[in-house]
């Protein structure tokens, strides 16, 4: 978070202090000594004194051999590039797991997750459609750099307000990423969905936009679903997911950036796959009756402390604002950050991961082990 600096603080405060001027005579008197004291006197520039210094120097400084490195240039390029494997792709490549797989199930203040394979128990079974997949993207179409899905369309309670998918993918789809607290989408999509929300909740103020203000949960009810069309697969938010929970009050969670996201908040109640091996990504209404629900938790617990802090950086400066410049500085610092800083999603708190030895391939994922097997808590 930008801070304000100590003078302009001091401005506030009625501190500022005007440095202390010479006379413009004094001054045209320093100048006058200062020239007298760098101009020589006249017929006394000496300059067979200032060619004898410059031979003294030289005759005092060492001379060493040139040094040539026995190094060439292409094995010193190579040397600084530093190389790392993702360490669920160590995993796959150790042979530890079958598949180079991974899912979450977002389940408000918990989450779970799977790593070789999909726990496929976790689909929600009012979700006919099932666990769906779609094709990830090439960054700029040339290598799988992110999570990337194409999105042809966005609508607001069935209304389309954006077909431009040049504007939406353009730098080969919209990221997928839980690490993202937000929502970030092209600002003008952003403006259309927002004229949407506001012409079905007409008691909303234009603060609500830029976080300075919240609704209750009884409010929410009149706030209207927003749809990502993908490639062969409808993403469907309820306000639920594309509304930020914080101190139990709802803040709104689309941004604007040119790098389009489908962030934490929009993954809530969902179980998101994200295949490798075959470069798909797979979505479904998840089943977290197991975790409580969607909840989140209000009191003072400690994780309920981790959630305060994933969205509010423990700041002086921070603290001392109200509840909706709180909130205003944590998804601007997160609008800030938008050249690959990760900024940690407020639900992901609690983490169950289990390592699945999966045993077949494609879509065959094998059963998640128990708690007594593989599953750890971090």
């Amino acid at each position: 978070q930008s801070q304000q600096s100590q003078q302009s603080q001091q401005s506030q405060q009625g501190g500022h202090r005007a440095a202390p001027q010479a006379s413009p005579q004094h001054h045209e008197a320093q100048t006058q000594t200062r020239a007298s004291q760098s101009m020589p006197a006249a017929g006394h520039a000496q300059p067979q004194h200032a060619a004898a210094q410059t031979q003294t120097r030289a005759a005092a400084t060492p001379t060493h051999p040139r040094r040539t490195s026995a190094v060439s240039a292409e094995e010193l390029e190579a040397s600084a590039t530093l190389t790392s494997t993702p360490l669920l792709d160590s995993f796959y490549e150790d042979g530890l797991v079958e598949d180079n797989v991974f899912s979450i199930l977002f389940c408000g203040d918990l989450a779970s997750m799977a790593v070789g394979g999909v726990d496929t128990t976790q689909v929600s079974s009012a979700d006919t459609q099932g666990l769906t997949f779609v094709d990830t993207q090439k960054t700029y179409d040339q290598i799988y750099g992110y999570f990337l899905v194409e999105v042809e369309s966005v609508a607001v309670d069935g209304t389309t307000v954006s077909t431009d998918s040049s504007d939406l993918n353009e730098i080969g789809g919209v990221l997928v990423d839980s690490g993202t607290t937000l929502i970030y989408l092209p600002s003008e999509v952003t403006s259309a969905i927002e004229t949407k929300v506001e012409t079905a909740v007409p008691s909303l103020e234009s603060s609500f936009f830029q976080w300075s203000s919240c609704v209750e949960e009884s409010e929410l009810e009149n706030f209207p679903n927003i749809t990502l069309g993908l490639t062969d697969y409808n993403l469907n938010l309820s306000p639920y997911q594309y509304l930020l929970w914080y101190s139990d009050c709802y803040y709104w969670g689309i941004s604007s950036s040119s790098i389009p996201i489908i962030g934490n908040v929009a993954l809530q109640g969902k179980l998101v796959v994200f295949d490798k091996e075959t470069n798909q990504i797979g979505f479904a209404e998840g089943d977290c009756t197991d975790y409580g629900g969607t909840s989140f938790d209000n009191d003072d617990s400690a994780s309920s402390k981790t959630a305060e802090d994933a969205v509010v950086p423990q700041d002086a400066g921070v603290v001392s604002q109200g509840m909706g410049n709180q909130v205003l500085a944590a998804v601007q610092g997160t609008a800030s950050q938008m050249s690959g800083t990760v900024v940690a999603g407020a639900a992901l708190v609690a983490v169950g991961v289990a390592f699945v030895v999966a045993r077949g391939r494609g879509k065959n994922y094998a059963s998640v082990p128990g708690a007594e097997d593989d599953e750890v808590s971090i």
